[in-house]
């Protein structure tokens, strides 16, 4: 398949971009809720855990 090397990058780069959205929300909240959530508002900037690939679940048997 030589469409799966562009689909990777693409799926990298909105990772990424989410990633950054995600500290950004959390910064927002830190200033408009005060240091009382910075605990929550740390939580929602955390990286998510990706979802096993059939990969993944293969290598882990």
């Amino acid at each position: 398949m030589s469409d799966e090397p562009a689909e990777r990058g693409r799926v990298e780069r909105l990772e990424r971009e989410n990633a950054a959205l995600r500290r950004a929300n959390a910064r927002l909240m830190r200033e408009r809720l005060g240091s009382s959530n910075t605990a929550a508002a740390g939580r929602l900037a955390a990286p998510r855990r990706r979802a096993p690939t059939a990969g993944r679940l293969l290598a882990s048997v």
